[in-house]
């Protein structure tokens, strides 16, 4: 039978599974057969015995009772796309918004998207045009604010592409026990 974990206490190493036939089960950590730890949503098979389940399996990439919508914010999150935006977009901390960090998130994109912004103004914009109007000490110091903008959103990147390496070399259960379960937000 397929259901939905409720709820799992460490503490008592018991949790509640909502079956797809509508019935509550109670279980222990033992019939637990997976390697992640079990957490509220995950999509679950497991043996009906009574009110209990046993031999409790984590179904991977199952579709939710509400159909391909719903299991697009259900909250399990594919490594493959954070791995990506990690790479590509962590100097704005697109991965830490996918994953759901959104302290770091805003973080990064504050630090990264201000060197951006400083790059953008002060070495596209300003030096320019202190140049053109022969202003030339200006211009060297609008570069080199500008040379530091793009250091700072450079560091953010860096941060990005470790990450985004770290969550691609992990195995899919490592990836959801570590950034889903115990939501790790940093390396």
């Amino acid at each position: 039978m397929n259901g939905q974990v409720l709820d799992f206490s460490v503490q008592t190493n018991s949790g509640v599974i909502s079956g797809d036939d509508g019935s509550r089960y109670n279980f222990i950590g033992s019939e637990w057969k997976e390697t992640v730890n079990p957490s509220r949503g995950m999509r679950v098979d497991f043996e009906a015995q009574g009110d209990n389940a046993v031999s409790i399996y984590r179904v991977v990439g199952a579709s939710t009772p509400g159909g391909a919508i719903s299991d697009a914010f259900s909250g399990e999150k594919n490594k493959l796309v954070a791995g990506l935006l990690g790479i590509f977009l962590g100097w704005m901390g697109a991965h830490k918004f996918y994953l759901g960090f959104s302290r770091p998130a805003r973080l990064q994109a504050a630090i990264g998207g201000g060197g951006f912004l400083a790059m953008i103004v002060f070495y596209v914009i300003l030096t320019p045009i202190a140049f053109a109007v022969g202003v030339y000490a200006a211009a060297a110091f609008l570069g080199v604010l500008g040379t530091i903008g793009w250091l700072v959103m450079a560091a953010m990147g860096v941060v990005g592409l470790i990450e985004g390496i770290m969550y691609l070399t992990k195995s899919d259960d490592a990836f959801e026990q570590i950034y889903g379960v115990d939501k790790k937000q940093w390396f």
